[in-house]
């Protein structure tokens, strides 16, 4: 299973404060995040309390990687900034890296 940006609601960041028309002024996106992530591990396969980031070996010719892309990346740029967002936050993308290189 593979977390997504609308388990929390659609295309959400970190700190992010959402108004009308589809919630409360003020609501805080981390609010929800708590009760999506709550659900997300009670209705599916995942260690409690694992990181949603993680990697499932299939075999010896198989390996799949669920990145996270929401819970760690910077607000949205509205699609205008040449330089990019951080998407995984350093710790993810070193523990993508190093699992790439160790793949077989």
């Amino acid at each position: 299973v593979q977390w997504d940006d609308h388990e929390v609601t659609n295309n959400w960041w970190p700190g992010e404060i959402m108004g009308p028309p589809l919630y409360d002024e003020g609501t805080a996106v981390n609010s929800l995040y708590e009760a999506s992530l709550q659900a997300f591990y009670e209705f599916n396969p995942i260690a409690d309390g694992s990181l949603i980031y993680r990697k499932q070996r299939f075999g010896k010719h198989l390996e799949v990687f669920f990145p996270d892309f929401r819970s760690y990346r910077d607000p949205n740029p509205g699609n205008s900034d040449p330089e990019g967002i951080a998407m995984m936050g350093e710790e993810q993308l070193e523990w993508l890296k190093q699992g790439l290189k160790e793949s077989t």
